[in-house]
């Protein structure tokens, strides 16, 4: 299981804001400290409209008035009753993963929006485990612990979003998440593990911190992270993706980070994806898959989550642009 994002780090606002927008499937606040903070739960059903309960967990309309791809997808599924329930949030990554495998494979499912803070005067509160088991008992049913994603396959219940991707390959009819042969499906898990690894703690921690010295080493060691998996990826002339055809679980591991790397990355800590153009070019390949397209979230609500990271240092004040002054910017 991933672990989650470390509860020290909630000691400051732009800590707290990277674990609670970044960090998966740890328990609840009340579980233990050890826990650390996650993605969070209010709220169900409500998806993008408005986080139904005070939650907070909903997203209004977008600014420009244009209905996105991933909002629209989150409408139709919430109001389906299903036997395949999709325990999720917009704002979690690696929830964002089970999401792109879950479309990959036109499953039918439902989408349960999650949240795990309530609103106060005072910002957000984390609830504890026991109030998920009296707001959410399905919820909490599928994952004892309060991990997100989670996913209830009419009562077989998965959770961590490695994990699940390799269930939803094995479980559902569709194209596969995995290669054929064991060579390849080996080659697929070790990077998938590899981004878990050496590529999201840094992103998590270049975003959490304050001091130029610690963003300097984690921007470094993110840089190196990319680096050696833009190395191990076929050749762009055998294809775009990880495998070069294939679009496989490798892709999708690291296609939530580099959609936030771009964005809030490239807003507050002045991130150029100009260094990695193996991964420029997979991401236009990502992006025009439609699993991708029906689960991707506007990328200005990402940045203006992840507000509380700005800083006078590295980061450009958000407004809210249009879509093509965003795509213009080089937010792709």
């Amino acid at each position: 299981m991933e672990p989650p994002f470390g509860s020290a780090a909630a000691s400051s606002q732009a800590a707290a804001a990277v674990a609670w927008a970044s960090a998966e499937e740890g328990a609840a606040a009340g579980a233990g400290a050890g826990d650390g903070m996650v993605e969070g739960v209010a709220s169900v059903g409500g998806g993008f409209g408005g986080g139904g309960g005070g939650g907070g967990g909903g997203l209004g309309p977008a600014g420009d008035g244009a209905a996105r791809d991933g909002e629209a997808t989150v409408a139709t599924r919430s109001v389906k009753l299903t036997p395949v329930k999709f325990f999720s949030t917009w704002r979690c990554p690696y929830a964002h993963r089970a999401w792109i495998g879950l479309e990959e494979k036109s499953v039918n499912y439902q989408w349960v929006q999650i949240d795990k803070y309530r609103r106060r005067d005072n910002g957000r509160c984390l609830l504890t485990l026991e109030d998920l088991g009296k707001f959410h008992p399905a919820f909490i049913a599928c994952s004892p612990r309060g991990q997100i994603p989670a996913l209830d396959n009419d009562g077989e219940h998965v959770q961590d979003s490695l994990i699940l991707l390799e269930y939803i390959h094995e479980a559902f009819d569709g194209p596969p998440l995995l290669p054929t042969t064991p060579g390849l499906r080996a080659k697929v898990r070790l990077w998938t593990k590899f981004v878990d690894l050496h590529i999201v703690p840094h992103f998590d921690r270049l975003l959490a911190a304050h001091d130029a010295g610690t963003r300097a080493e984690a921007r470094q060691q993110m840089m190196d992270g990319l680096a050696l998996f833009e190395a191990a990826m076929a050749p762009e002339a055998e294809g775009p993706f990880f495998l070069g055809d294939d679009f496989s679980m490798a892709d999708i591991a690291l296609a939530p980070w580099w959609l936030r790397m771009v964005t809030v990355l490239r807003a507050y800590r002045k991130f150029d994806p100009h260094s990695c153009p193996r991964l420029q070019a997979w991401y236009e390949a990502v992006e025009a898959r439609p699993s991708f397209q029906r689960t991707k979230i506007d990328p200005e609500r990402l940045i203006e989550e992840f507000s509380d990271c700005a800083d006078l240092e590295e980061s450009t004040r958000f407004r809210r642009i249009s879509g093509a002054s965003l795509h213009a910017r080089g937010h792709r």
